[in-house]
C-alpha cells in the first residue's frame, strides 16, 4: 500500500484544508495498536523502503487501510 503522507493536506469543496495525512497516520496507529501484528516482507522499493503485508490472522492491515480510503494499492 502507499499511505497518504503524514503532512499531506487536501482541499475540500468549501475551500477549507483537511489534514488527511494526519488522520491517515492516526488510522494506521489505531489499526496496529493491537497487542501484536505480523509482517511478511515482500520487497524493497526503489527508495529503499520495506514493502510488507501486515496483519493478525485474517485481518490484513494493508487491505483495511486501502478499503477505508487511508491508502492506495501499491503497484511497482
Amino acid at each position: 500500500m502507499d499511505a497518504i503522507e503524514s503532512r499531506q493536506n487536501f482541499m475540500l469543496y468549501d475551500g477549507s484544508a483537511w489534514k488527511r495525512g494526519k488522520d491517515s497516520a492516526f488510522a494506521l496507529a489505531d489499526n496496529v495498536a493491537r497487542p501484536s501484528i505480523d509482517c511478511e516482507l515482500r520487497n524493497v522499493d526503489r527508495n529503499g523502503r520495506l514493502v510488507a503485508v501486515c496483519g493478525k490472522g485474517n485481518q490484513h492491515t494493508n487491505a483495511q487501510l486501502v478499503r477505508n480510503g487511508w491508502a492506495l494499492t501499491y503497484t511497482d
